[in-house]
């Protein structure tokens, strides 16, 4: 006898029933019945508040400020003038970086990047430095001269050397700009150290060579103006001496201090760091660091200078803005380590343990140290008053080779640096944002991890004191009558580089 589909149904097992009615269920469901009631049991309806008791809807969860794992890529840079990076090599920018001039080249050609064009200044002579108001260059052309960068002025300082020379003579390190005017110091053909203002007001004699002694215009000790042009620090093989820009306060001393490096100076320019050496009590040379106070002629050793890491020659240190916190990078191999001085206790403080380091800076308070780490490619900022550090990462500053600190802002929250693609970058080292600001503008945020660090006082070191001290030397200070002579101004368009 054959069953028909509902007997067939029956007379299943009842698991079997069970499945088939879920399976049922799942299909009126999928199949958008919503109101399908397996249960047969209405919905009840939603209560509605009271009047005495609004509803208040929760306040929406505040986003967490998540700081980027992988810092920002920034585009290419934008160069003015259609320029490339290669077309670039080569060029001196002016310290606003708002034109350049050709290194090494017999045409003083200017590329203006503010206004947008390039011009040669003169028929023949080679350029050699801004001045530091970026308006005045100072170029070799059968003497000393300066061109404003407009090519409006040009000016012949001195003659001295021989003019038939095509490059230029210089006389130790001189002529070198000086902040006041600006102007530039020369030794002129009367042997005089001279202060001429490139704008014509005025001539002012420092010294002669009556009080700094010359043998050759090629030995001439090398000279450095301090911050703001008050105080002149020059130095040779075995004399070093300093004075005020006017020609007083003159002070100096032979093998007092021997083979002295360039200074660092202090923030106010009131002081100065060198490295040189001095006889111990053995009669043996030691190499050391020391603080030389300019206006007293006060000259104490800080700590020895033979550890001292060096780079490409150069040793690697700094000098606080306040001139008695001395930082340098160790030189030992095996004992890797970054140290802080203190110039008035010469009590000495490992911060912390690396050795590639690069552009130490002091922030302006003296607070913090700044560096670029050369093995793991990133900027670095140590706390000196807690054992605390920031690295700051983005590889765009590390672009073809490492970044060199410039300086920090006037309230120390932010670096400034500029690479090796000639891009000038502000970073914020508490926030990790990073700006681009030369040559177009761009931000974003760079990785920033913050780490402890270890601070250990070290051994004081067994310091020996100058020979001598640095003695008055009278003052031979004049005003003299400008001697500028006045040159051909030329200005010639030049073709823009081709693409």
């Amino acid at each position: 006898m054959k069953r028909s589909r509902d007997d067939r149904l029956r007379h299943l097992p009842a698991c079997c029933r069970c499945l088939a009615a879920g399976m049922l269920l799942a299909c009126l469901m999928a199949a958008g019945c919503e109101d399908f009631d397996p249960f047969g049991i209405e919905p009840a309806e939603p209560e509605s508040p009271t009047p005495s008791e609004p509803s208040v809807p929760s306040p929406p969860e505040a986003e967490p400020v998540v700081h980027p794992a992988r810092p920002s890529e920034p585009p290419p840079p934008q160069y003015p003038m259609g320029l490339r990076l290669r077309d670039l090599h080569g060029w001196v920018f002016s310290p606003d970086r708002s034109a350049m001039f050709p290194e090494d080249e017999r045409n003083t050609v200017i590329r203006d990047l503010e206004a947008g064009r390039a011009f040669r200044l003169t028929a023949e002579g080679e350029a050699c430095a801004w001045s530091p108001d970026g308006q005045w260059i100072l170029y070799w052309n059968r003497g000393w001269c300066a061109v404003n960068r407009t090519g409006k002025i040009n000016r012949r300082v001195t003659t001295h050397g021989n003019p038939a020379e095509t490059h230029p003579q210089r006389a130790g390190n001189l002529p070198i700009w000086h902040p006041a005017g600006p102007s530039l110091l020369v030794l002129d053909e009367a042997d005089r150290f001279r202060l001429v203002a490139v704008t014509g007001e005025r001539d002012r004699q420092v010294a002669t060579t009556e009080q700094i002694p010359v043998r050759q215009r090629t030995t001439a000790p090398d000279f450095f103006a301090g911050p703001g042009g008050q105080w002149l620090f020059y130095v040779d093989r075995s004399h070093v001496g300093f004075l005020r820009s006017d020609g007083t306060a003159h002070r100096a001393g032979e093998r007092v201090l021997r083979d002295c490096s360039a200074p660092q100076w202090s923030a106010d320019g009131t002081a100065v760091l060198v490295l040189a050496e001095a006889p111990n009590s053995e009669g043996r040379m030691v190499h050391l660091a020391w603080r030389i106070d300019l206006p007293t002629g006060q000259v104490q050793p800080v700590c020895r200078a033979d550890p001292i890491r060096r780079t490409s020659g150069e040793p690697v240190y700094a000098f606080a803005p306040q001139g008695f916190r001395v930082a340098y990078v160790a030189a030992d191999r095996d004992q890797p380590r970054l140290v802080v001085v203190d110039a008035r206790t010469l009590h000495l403080t490992k911060i912390h343990d690396e050795r590639e380091v690069e552009s130490l800076r002091f922030s302006p308070d003296g607070r913090r140290l700044a560096y670029v780490s050369d093995a793991q490619e990133d900027v670095v900022v140590l706390d000196l008053e807690a054992p605390k550090g920031v690295r700051v990462r983005c590889p765009a500053l590390f672009e073809r080779d490492n970044p060199v600190i410039e300086g920090w802002t006037a309230d120390g929250s932010a670096l400034v640096l500029w690479t090796a693609n000639y891009t000038l970058w502000h970073v914020d080292v508490d926030k990790g944002s990073i700006r681009r600001l030369w040559p177009d503008t761009w931000s974003g945020f760079a990785r920033r991890d913050e780490f402890e660090t270890t601070h250990v006082p070290l051994e004081e070191e067994n310091l020996v004191g100058p020979p001598g001290a640095f003695e008055a030397v009278p003052a031979a200070a004049a005003d003299l009558e400008p001697g500028l002579q006045e040159l051909p101004v030329q200005v010639v368009p030049e073709a823009p580089p081709e693409p």
